[in-house]
């Protein structure tokens, strides 16, 4: 079976329901709702994981260094690689390092500008969807609130 790419950023993918999965976060859709806050998610299991952590408070991974806690079983271990030192990633234009993917993507996208992260209220794009979806929340609020009626 051979790769799937997406067609707004190219990231591949082995699957279809991944993919489908990643296009949600250029589309903004967020079909799982929170019934107790309200806030809504790309996946399924994101909103379980939230539910466990924000509402019932459920944190059983304990980090034996700190008093960190997760949700998480991945979350703990990205969270030990801090307490290691280890930065297993690395940005390719200026060589620094990263223990944890999401701050190296979060640079590394700084050095190459582009932006796939439209914002649906004012059309403004963004690097990442966490920076579309905290713009949204700061400067669309009543819109996003209206949505939810």
């Amino acid at each position: 079976m051979g790769f799937m790419d997406c067609n707004v950023c190219g990231k591949k993918f082995q699957n279809k329901s991944n993919l489908l999965l990643h296009v949600r976060t250029h589309t903004n859709e967020l079909p799982f709702k929170c019934q107790t806050c309200g806030k809504r998610y790309t996946a399924k299991q994101s909103l379980q994981y939230h539910i466990r952590a924000a509402h019932i408070g459920e944190r059983p991974y304990l980090c034996d260094l700190c008093d960190y806690s997760a949700s998480k079983k991945l979350s703990l271990y990205r969270h030990r690689m801090v307490h290691m030192g280890i930065k297993e990633h690395l940005c390719p234009f200026c060589e620094k390092r990263f223990a944890q993917f999401a701050v190296a993507h979060v640079h590394i996208v700084r050095h190459i500008g582009e932006k796939y992260f439209p914002c649906e209220h004012c059309h403004k794009e963004f690097s990442t969807s966490f920076q579309r979806r905290r713009h949204s929340l700061f400067k669309h609020r009543e819109q996003l609130n209206q949505r939810e009626m």
